[in-house]
Order: structure tokens, then C-alpha cells, then sequence
């Protein structure tokens, strides 16, 4: 059975075989010569607590805090203006094309989308309603999550993640909408 014991230079705790009991033992961290207890020594180290924060330490902790829940609030709220702002470039780039569009094809989704691709197909607007597809899904998903963060932790008292989850989640629930509708067979992308 094994002795421990503290070191007598430099307090750390030791521990030597039964055998070595009475004699002298070289401490391993200080390399210091010191004698071994004849038998097992009950040492308790006082646990050391840390200082109490004082009030202007916990204050600041909690103004850091607020300033980066607003930052959170404040970017969610900007990355749904860009949602909003490549939905509104689509639908400028699709509208008028839709409203030139014969009557009987904007009866039949499949056909005017065929009028749309065909309308699109060599211009320079030709990737913008994909672009602006792409960043509107991206920008209101990530203003949703910055928005619903941004809630969470200020206690809902943020007004800028209330106006981001509140355009970008619209957002969110119109695309959702739309491929719950294609998927179903009622939109352009149906049979």
C-alpha cells in the first residue's frame, strides 16, 4: 500500500511504497530532501474559491452580452431586407415578361414557364431570377436564425430581431409555401 503525504518545501502531494515509511524521499517537483511519514497523513487542501465579481465586472459581462444580442438582432433584421430586396429584383425581372405573355399561357403554368425560359434564354438577365431564388432563400433563412437568436436571448425585448423574424420567417413560410405547392402538383413545377 502506498504512502501519500505533502511535501514539506513545497506542499505538493507525494506518494511513496509502505517501505519507504521513516525514511528520507527525494520530492519529485522541488527535488528537495524530505522524510516519508511512518503511516498514511490525512491532508485536506483548502479549496480556493474565486474572488466574488465585483458589481461593475457583472455589469459589463451583462452590457457585453446585450450589445451582442443586438448585434444579432440588427444583422438578422439587414439580412432580411437583402431576402426581401432579391425577391422584389425576380419578381421586377419576371413581371413585366409574365404580363407580355398571351392570355391562354398564363392559364397553364408549364407553358408559361416554357415563354419565360424562352423569353430569358440569351439575355443578360438570363441567371438574375435564379441569383436572386438562391440569395433570397440564403438571406432569409439566415435572418431567421439571427432573428430567433437574437429573441431567445434578449428575452424578446429586441425590436430589430422582431423585424427579422418577422419578414425573413414570411419569407421563409412563401418559399416553403410555393414548393409545398410544386411538390403537390399545383405549381409550375407540378405535372
Amino acid at each position: 500500500m502506498a504512502i501519500q503525504f505533502a511535501c514539506k518545501n513545497c506542499d505538493a502531494m507525494i506518494e511513496v511504497d509502505e517501505d519507504m515509511a521513516g525514511r528520507a524521499v527525494t520530492c519529485p517537483y522541488c527535488e528537495r530532501v524530505t522524510t516519508a511519514p511512518d503511516e498514511p497523513v490525512e491532508t485536506t487542501r483548502p479549496v480556493l474559491e474565486a474572488p466574488p465579481l465585483a458589481p461593475q465586472t457583472v455589469a459589463s459581462i451583462q452590457a457585453v452580452r446585450e450589445s451582442a444580442v443586438r448585434r444579432y438582432g440588427v444583422f438578422g433584421a439587414i439580412c432580411a431586407v437583402f431576402a426581401a430586396a432579391c425577391l422584389l429584383t425576380a419578381v421586377f425581372i419576371l413581371l413585366p415578361i409574365m404580363l407580355k405573355a398571351p392570355s391562354e399561357m398564363r392559364e397553364d403554368p408549364e407553358q408559361m414557364q416554357r415563354f419565360l425560359i424562352e423569353k430569358l434564354s440569351g439575355s443578360p438577365m438570363q441567371g438574375v431570377p435564379f441569383a436572386a431564388a438562391v440569395g433570397m432563400v440564403f438571406f432569409s433563412l439566415a435572418g431567421l436564425t439571427l432573428g430567433v437568436i437574437s429573441l431567445t436571448q434578449s428575452g424578446g425585448k429586441d425590436w430589430a430581431g422582431w423585424i427579422a423574424t418577422i419578414v425573413a420567417g414570411g419569407l421563409v413560410l412563401m418559399f416553403c409555401g410555393s414548393l409545398a405547392l410544386a411538390a403537390s402538383g399545383f405549381g409550375p413545377a407540378g405535372p
